[in-house]
């Protein structure tokens, strides 16, 4: 009895650490995504400010369909 008791604390513990990196890991993918979308976002202006330089904003338009 007293074997399974520890082999459950070890387990909880165990479990403990799993959960805490699952939660670092889930904060670094929120991490990576806001920065992908931030990229994105500065990528597309950079785009657009391109093609209106040379006069073609409607393939900028016909692009992002």
């Amino acid at each position: 009895m007293a074997q399974l008791a520890a082999t459950i604390a070890q387990i909880q513990a165990e479990n403990k650490k799993l959960k805490n990196t699952v939660a670092e890991g889930q904060f670094e993918l929120a991490e990576l995504r806001t920065n992908l979308a931030s990229f994105h976002r500065s990528l597309c202006t950079k785009l657009y400010c391109l093609y209106k330089a040379v006069g073609k904003e409607d393939l900028y338009r016909a692009s992002s369909s």
